[in-house]
């Protein structure tokens, strides 16, 4: 289900090149100032369906992130315009529920994927011997699901290499992570930033399952520490104001003022909303650990590893940086635009674990400044 690429990988040499491949990929700045510009055009169209819609309405706020994050995400790792949020969009305002819209390629995809991370439980969790007799139906379910992911991804790779080959050198490429994994270590790959001495390219397999991983770690985790942010900002009104204040002061009094691609590394407090944020409902709690000793807590000096948001050392997540440029643009382009408010002031926080720690019925009114 996932031999190659980084997360189950085994294979230690082919996992350190992977890792420097994927790494060096996603922190190239080309790369991440492309995501910026990407992330912006993505929030742009998601907030055209919002006014047509009408924001005297509530938006169930994780289902559209969910679809914001997809359609970035499939930007950013394949180059191909996706269509998550139109098709949610569509599906909300189909009149004529009778008739049932055929779902986009991008639904289809993304419910694959979902189906994917939740079969990585059963093949985890469930021993070989009940996989292989008792569970046999869903053994071969999560199977075929696997080879249609595999089968899909391997499409894009093919067409991918094809349109690289027909491009003249003097003709920049866009710098998706599948682009950038599939020229790294060639010629064409030697006048970018992914030139460094490895002893052979990836395979189209290792191509695929770092591009999986990527999907798997990049829609559903930062959709969801979105919505955990956006819910506390809304109960603790003090830190929503000091975050307005920073917004205020780094970029002015007029709501028009282009957000640029060097002004997120100001803002200082946001980074502390988002440690917050994640502190209090980490994406994914994998990292199980206990005090061996009483403690006081807010001493002095915090210790090296006392947080890990994103893992460490060489386990570290290789897309932190992507994840935090995507969450810090989008919480400042709405607050900067927007009250945002609880449509139930009330509400409770609902989440609930799978492999991923997700919010539901987290519903939210955007009111334009």
């Amino acid at each position: 289900m996932a031999d190659k690429g980084l997360v189950l990988n085994c294979d230690l040499n082919a996992w350190k090149l992977n890792r420097k491949f994927l790494v060096t990929s996603l922190m190239s700045s080309s790369f991440l100032k492309q995501s910026f510009d990407e992330t912006k055009t993505r929030l742009a169209e998601v907030e055209s369906y919002w006014a047509k819609i009408g924001h005297d309405k509530s938006f169930d706020f994780p289902k559209w992130m969910t679809r914001f994050f997809t359609d970035t995400t499939m930007v950013m790792t394949t180059g191909r315009k996706a269509t998550a949020s139109s098709a949610y969009y569509k599906e909300l305002t189909n009149k004529n529920k009778k008739n049932k819209l055929e779902p986009a390629e991008t639904e289809v995809f993304l419910d694959h994927l979902l189906v994917w991370e939740d079969s990585m439980k059963f093949f985890t969790l469930i021993p070989p011997l009940l996989r292989h007799y008792i569970l046999y139906y869903y053994n071969e379910k999560f199977k075929q699901n696997k080879a249609w992911l595999d089968e899909y991804l391997f499409g894009l790779i093919r067409n991918r290499k094809s349109e690289i080959e027909r491009t003249p050198e003097n003709v920049p490429l866009h710098m998706n992570v599948l682009t950038l994994l599939a020229i790294a270590n060639t010629p064409r790959g030697m006048k970018s930033e992914m030139k460094f001495d490895v002893p052979r390219s990836l395979t189209d397999k290792e191509i695929s399952s770092n591009m999986l991983e990527v999907f798997a770690g990049g829609i559903a985790t930062t959709a969801n520490s979105v919505s955990f942010i956006l819910y506390y900002l809304s109960k603790h009104s003090q830190h929503r104001e000091r975050f307005l204040q920073e917004i205020q002061t780094i970029l002015g009094d007029d709501i028009n003022t282009p957000l640029n691609y060097e002004h997120l590394d100001k803002f200082i407090f946001l980074d502390a909303i988002i440690k917050e944020g994640a502190r209090l409902n980490p994406a994914i709690s994998l990292f199980f650990r206990t005090a061996d000793s009483e403690d006081t807590i807010g001493a002095d000096p915090i210790p090296k590893f006392a947080f890990l948001q994103f893992g460490a050392g060489m386990r570290m997540c290789p897309g932190r940086n992507w994840a935090l440029l995507q969450i810090k643009t989008l919480l400042i382009s709405l607050y900067r635009k927007y009250e945002v408010e609880l449509a139930d002031k009330n509400a409770p926080l609902n989440h609930v674990y799978t492999i991923v720690n997700h919010v539901y019925d987290l519903n939210i009114k955007f009111t334009p400044k």
